[in-house]
């Protein structure tokens, strides 16, 4: 996870633990992002936190129930690896509904090998579409572009 190494590099060493405060109290007031940082620094054992795959899955959990797209296809992974395929196919399913287009592919090639069923592939397209389309404006496709480095001035 690049928070981790971030965070581990951001901060002296006796600031790490004021750091891992901070983003509990962040997480506990509702921020998938602080949830997501955690989860990375457990998974990694940085800032001084000891590698933990219970605490891991704990804020990967918290992080994708707030909506956090990488946590989501994080627990799908692991549920689908685990031979949790219900469980597995709905974070997939709640990612690609959010508009995120790796699980929407991931979905649609369980979907072409019998795994998903029809209506449940369909619903979340349409979703997925809906989702993808409240996303789209000039101004956001201008800014990818800018950031893609097309849309230099000659």
């Amino acid at each position: 996870c690049r928070y981790a190494g971030y965070l581990s590099k951001s901060f002296l060493p006796e600031d790490h633990r004021r750091a891992l405060e901070l983003l509990k109290e962040a997480s506990e007031l509702g921020s998938f992002e602080a949830a997501f940082a955690l989860a990375c620094l457990y998974e990694e054992g940085k800032c001084g936190v000891a590698k933990c795959r219970k605490k891991v899955r704990e804020y990967h959990l918290i992080a994708a129930l707030r909506g956090c797209i990488v946590s989501q296809q994080k627990l799908a992974n692991e549920e689908l690896d685990r031979g949790n395929y219900e469980i597995g196919f709905l974070w997939l399913k709640t990612a690609a509904k959010a508009g995120d287009d790796l699980a929407m592919t991931s979905l649609r090639g369980s979907y072409e090998k019998g795994l998903v069923s029809r209506e449940a592939y369909n619903d979340t397209v349409t979703k997925h579409r809906d989702a993808k389309a409240a996303m789209t404006s000039e101004l956001r496709e201008e800014a990818r572009m800018c950031h893609l480095g097309r849309d230099a001035i000659p």
